[in-house]
């Protein structure tokens, strides 16, 4: 968008979101209110969907083009557009902003293999590979399964990438629980002992929230994953400088508010972000050495020998991630960028870190779609299990393996569901592994 003359307004985007949001933003000068007003039809539009990706592209399209005086007030906008729609999704529950938008499922196309500069420490590469024949025996059915717990042990962990999704309702949830995220949550916290927070991305809860949050996990072993901030890995790009750490100093401390319910922290960086292994040593400057941090990486150039010594020095653990990268609905833009289809790292190869294995899935067949099969599923189960037994380690003190699923957007019952269930399953019967 081009720059415009200064104290003169720029174009209005097709999407400014969130009704009700001028009346409550009461720093937003006249002149700005009016500008904003004329967006109200497609906000209400915009709200329903809760396409936030899209709201927020137009948002740093808005900023662009507009004189550096109202970028303050537009990152009031996105504030409070997340304390509203935090409300209505149902207040003191862990409420997952946005909901992923249902997309059909594309035909599955073969994975291409990683591109990596360098590989991570292999755990032990003599253990046998999955068979085809135990992958394709037993009776279990992870569709007609509903355990009366898959909570693992206190050193497996299963869950999925958020639980509020209007649309499992019917294919997950009873269809009565439309519109109820308390009960949603209870239901999912019934069967499963982790959950990604993704709200957490888009904003900082106040405390009441996070203490709301603690006090609704349903058994001391429950446990909530948080997601960092976007101003820490798509605005700040881990620019540790004084602007980073006071936020981060009060994003940490809400954090805390958990107890003993506070998973690991997982940092996502955008798929646009090249590597850059001096400022993730930086981090060390900011982060607390007792911390537990996970680094999600979704450009290539990050898989190398660079920044898996960062990662070890630290004892911070490397998400070994699964996707299916293709055109985002339809166009020629790839939703994870230059990321290949597949592993990334191999899933044999080790997270860098003592403490944590963290698998993070997001669907075989598209960006949040499609259900594994089960030998890749027993193929996890055997590396969680060989991890948490401290395979090739001195110790197995507080070592743990999270296997969370991003295919949530698809599926009966979704994806993440059935995956979920399925490597809980091989965990519980390592008999079946071949």
């Amino acid at each position: 968008m081009n720059k415009v003359p200064k104290g003169s307004l720029p174009p209005l985007p097709n999407v400014i979101y969130v009704t009700g949001l001028l009346e409550q933003t009461h720093e937003l000068t006249e002149k700005l209110r009016s500008f904003l007003t004329r967006g109200v039809r497609d906000a209400k539009q915009a709200l329903e969907t809760r396409d936030y990706d899209k709201v927020q592209t137009l948002l740093d399209e808005l900023k662009d083009g507009m004189p550096e005086k109202w970028h303050r007030l537009v990152r009031q906008v996105e504030m409070v557009s997340h304390e509203l729609a935090e409300q209505r999704s149902g207040k003191g529950y862990p409420s997952e902003m946005p909901p992923k938008v249902e997309v059909p499922i594309p035909r599955a196309a073969a994975a291409a293999p990683s591109s990596r500069r360098g590989k991570a420490p292999r755990r032990d590469s003599s253990r046998p590979e999955v068979s085809s024949a135990a992958a394709a025996r037993g009776p279990f059915d992870a569709a007609e399964y509903r355990p009366g717990g898959s909570f693992g042990t206190s050193q497996l962990r299963f869950g999925t990438s958020g639980y509020h999704f209007e649309h499992w309702c019917g294919t997950y949830y009873p269809d009565n629980l439309k519109k109820k995220p308390k009960e949603q949550f209870k239901w999912y916290a019934a069967e499963f002992d982790c959950v990604e927070i993704n709200a957490t991305f888009y904003t900082i809860p106040e405390a009441s929230q996070w203490r709301n949050w603690k006090a609704s996990a349903p058994r001391e072993s429950f446990m909530y994953i948080i997601k960092a901030n976007k101003y820490f890995t798509h605005q700040k790009k881990l620019i540790a400088d004084e602007a980073f750490t006071e936020r981060w100093e009060t994003f940490y401390s809400r954090c805390q508010l958990l107890g003993d319910h506070l998973g690991p922290i997982l940092f996502q960086l955008p798929p646009a972000f090249k590597c850059n292994a001096q400022r993730l040593a930086d981090l060390a400057t900011v982060l607390p050495k007792d911390g537990r941090f996970v680094f999600e990486f979704r450009h290539p150039s990050w898989f190398c020998e660079e920044v898996y010594s960062v990662l070890r020095a630290n004892d911070w653990c490397l998400a070994q991630i699964h996707l299916h990268n293709c055109s985002e609905g339809g166009g020629g833009k790839m939703w994870a960028g230059d990321m290949q289809s597949g592993w990334h790292p191999k899933r044999e190869e080790h997270s860098c870190c003592s403490w944590g294995l963290y698998y993070r899935l997001h669907g075989p067949s598209g960006q949040y779609i499609g259900s594994y099969d089960a030998q890749e599923m027993q193929a996890v189960a055997m590396e969680m299990l060989a991890f948490t037994s401290g395979q090739g380690q001195e110790s197995t003190t507080q070592r743990r393996a999270f296997c969370l699923f991003n295919n949530t957007d698809a599926g009966t019952p979704p994806g993440a569901i059935s995956d979920c269930r399925t490597v809980a399953h091989f965990c519980a019967n390592p008999g079946q592994l071949g």
